[in-house]
């Protein structure tokens, strides 16, 4: 653009000395060409601002991060000139469009369109801009260039994915606890579930199973007192959608995954987070795990949803004494956490922290944590799988 724009005042200034010196209708002619050419290409551009159109279209109720949703979106040009030069930037800091050079320039003809049907990927869960940000339009002599912004941006709310954990490390802590615990609470309830493997056969209440034609057990009292409990931190640590986002995205997929991967080996999960007080969700065998995910899913993180309120509305509740393990999906490992953590180990509760962070501070891990606790580093952008 640069080198088109000196070439084009070299070529003025020679019409100029042209018809300064020489003069004649070929001098005069050239140097009215050349002199018209930038209000010619500046017309042209306003002309193909004013009568370019693009549409865009996805599916706005299916959208869940790290998975492909269509994407669709039209190029169309209602005016009788050509149009060339058109190129399109996307919104590409949470997600891109799979097939899409923003490197490619488009020519539509007059009452022409150029449509694309491709693939759009989300890579975290949220509310944001996605698709098309804005056009650039160049004019054919490649003098000026214009920007162009969406005015109507796709919005969309991303859903957090679903990790389907098949082996989680450490798990066996919390299976031998959960097993101790329920061998001390043997008292038979009225109520039935269906059976698992491990459950003991004395429990079996072959009267319901044989109506219902499947193994079913009774559960004893105080089950779901046997549990898992998971620790949430709620709270929001910048304003920068760029440093939170990731992080709460990840946040939220890790205590999913944990829910899931118990409720299916049959244990019931208590989720522990912060709102306006401390709240609690239950996940067991026979509740709709989709009672969680959509919790999850809509769960707004606050500045006010500090770790100094979520620990002492913790302990004053008293609800994790009774637990066989506790999970925590942290941010960051303050001083309110290591007194919880402290007190939870007073009851010989094993615990697993998990550390969600891109900058991991090793001197965590030399300070004092109790016997039955572990921490885990894990990065906003790493596969849980690989790392849980």
């Amino acid at each position: 653009m640069r080198r088109n724009r000196i070439i084009l005042l070299m070529l003025w200034l020679l019409a100029l000395m042209a018809i300064s010196n020489y003069g004649g209708q070929i001098s005069y002619g050239f140097f009215i060409l050349v002199t018209l050419i930038p209000f010619v290409s500046l017309f042209y551009i306003f002309c193909v601002s004013r009568l370019f159109r693009i549409y865009q279209h996805v599916n706005t109720h299916g959208l869940i991060a790290n998975h492909d949703s269509p994407f669709e979106f039209i190029l169309q040009n209602d005016s009788f000139i050509p149009f060339a030069g058109v190129r399109v930037f996307l919104y590409s800091q949470f997600s891109f469009i799979k097939g899409l050079d923003e490197k490619a320039e488009y020519e539509i003809l007059p009452k022409g369109s150029v449509r694309k049907q491709t693939q759009l990927y989300c890579r975290y869960r949220g509310t944001y801009n996605v698709g098309i940000d804005k056009i650039v339009i160049e004019d054919f002599f490649r003098l000026f260039k214009v920007s162009h912004k969406i005015k109507n941006p796709l919005l969309v709310r991303i859903r957090p994915d679903v990790v389907h954990l098949s082996y989680l490390k450490n798990s066996e802590i919390a299976f031998k606890a959960v097993n101790e615990s329920r061998a001390k609470r043997n008292i038979a309830d009225v109520l039935s579930r269906e059976y698992v493997p491990g459950d003991d056969p004395r429990l079996i209440n072959w009267k319901v199973s044989a109506s219902l034609n499947k193994l079913m057990v009774r559960e004893q009292i105080g089950e779901e007192l046997s549990g898992i409990a998971i620790v949430m931190d709620s709270c929001r640590y910048s304003e920068e959608i760029e440093e939170y986002l990731p992080l709460e995205n990840k946040i939220l997929e890790a205590v999913i995954a944990l829910n899931l991967f118990f409720c299916e080996k049959g244990i019931p999960v208590f989720t522990y987070f912060e709102e306006d007080s401390i709240k609690q969700i239950l996940a067991k065998r026979d509740a709709v795990f989709d009672e969680v995910y959509e919790k999850m899913s809509s769960f707004i993180f606050r500045e006010n949803q500090t770790s100094d309120k979520l620990c002492s509305d913790i302990l004053s509740s008293g609800a994790l004494i009774s637990k066989s393990a506790v999970f925590h999906v942290l941010h960051q490992l303050d001083e309110n956490y290591y007194s919880l953590i402290n007190e939870i180990e007073k009851h010989n509760i094993p615990q697993i922290i998990y550390v969600i962070t891109d900058k991991p501070d090793e001197s965590v891990l030399s300070k004092q944590v109790p016997d039955k606790t572990e921490i885990i580093f894990i990065d906003p952008d790493q596969d849980l799988k690989e790392i849980m």
